[in-house]
């Protein structure tokens, strides 16, 4: 936990101040990782991120987060965590209109 918390803290969460107020919940990765008995893992700890459009989210994206975790947990890591991170309008809707589909937004 010791080197995870001398991650920079304040990129990890708003303004605002709370960890779970910040865009990851960081309080989360580390009662994950807190939890964690035993020898460290083989391999180490892992965190699985995915990004893209996600225009809309869907099952198929949250099974590619648990196809990632299995294939770590195979090769002898520990996922502690994972997280869908929806890309930003500015990429989001050129693309939607480039591919002729309805693009979600975040005003939506």
């Amino acid at each position: 936990p010791l080197a995870l918390s001398a991650f920079s803290h304040a990129a990890m969460t708003d303004a605002g101040g709370g960890e779970d107020e910040g865009l990851w919940p960081l309080s989360r990765l580390l009662a994950s990782l807190a939890a964690q008995e035993g020898p460290p893992p083989d391999r180490g700890f892992a965190v699985v991120v995915t990004t893209g459009a996600m225009n809309p989210p869907h099952r198929g994206h949250l099974q590619l987060l648990h196809q990632a975790k299995a294939r770590l947990d195979a090769e002898g890591f520990t996922v502690l965590a994972a997280w869908m991170s929806p890309s930003h309008d500015a990429y989001v809707q050129p693309k939607a209109k480039s591919l002729k589909t309805p693009g979600l937004s975040s005003d939506f």
